[in-house]
């Protein structure tokens, strides 16, 4: 293309010419250059995937990029510093590439990395009647995460709901389909023991 640097041709009727005068018959002039400007631009597109983190607040998130059009090698530069076409180990958030190849063309991505919400446990409960009675009873609501949800009590108890207990204080351990958790804990109280006394009256 006509004004391309190191370029000696010019346009004559939209075809390149070279012009020059040899010294003599069969001679040649090897200075003399010019190269071709595709005008479809430059043909390398960038396409970014990513998958979520497991876990709220987790760094087991990745981010990949994929192209198509590139020339010879292709270089890779995240917003993270790395320079793999694939990136894993990162939290939630957006990240970005440029990619570059051989010939200079280069295009961009962005892509976001999401997570799931916390996880939640939720205790309630009801007290003992009597005192060193056994009639109390605790229960979990589990909600956020990725359900599929597996308990576990301080008192070995997997149910989310258990009764006959004493008083006590108890914790459950909410476990979701992807092993992340929550806790909560309820005390079980009792009323206090029964007192008296007697009074003797003389007759």
């Amino acid at each position: 293309e006509p004004g391309m640097s190191d370029n000696d041709a010019t346009l004559v009727s939209g075809k390149a010419e070279i012009a020059f005068t040899t010294t003599k018959n069969g001679a040649s002039n090897h200075n003399l250059d010019f190269g071709f400007k595709s005008s479809l631009g430059c043909p390398l597109v960038a396409t970014c995937s990513s998958t979520n983190t497991t876990c709220n607040g987790g760094a087991d998130g990745e981010v990949s990029v994929t192209t198509v059009g590139a020339v010879g090698a292709v270089d890779y530069l995240w917003s993270t510093a790395s320079t793999n076409a694939a990136v894993n180990g990162l939290a939630a958030g957006t990240y970005t590439v440029t990619v570059t190849d051989s010939q200079g063309c280069s295009d961009m991505c962005s892509v976001t990395i999401g997570q799931p919400t916390a996880v939640s446990a939720s205790c309630s409960g009801t007290n003992v009647t009597i005192n060193g009675g056994n009639n109390g009873s605790v229960s979990v609501t589990a909600n956020g995460g990725t359900p599929g949800y597996t308990y576990l009590w301080n008192n070995g108890n997997t149910n989310a709901t258990q009764s006959g207990l004493a008083a006590s204080t108890y914790t459950v351990t909410v476990v979701d389909a992807n092993a992340c958790t929550g806790t909560c804990s309820i005390t079980i109280s009792q009323p206090l023991p029964l007192s008296g006394s007697v009074v003797i009256t003389d007759i």
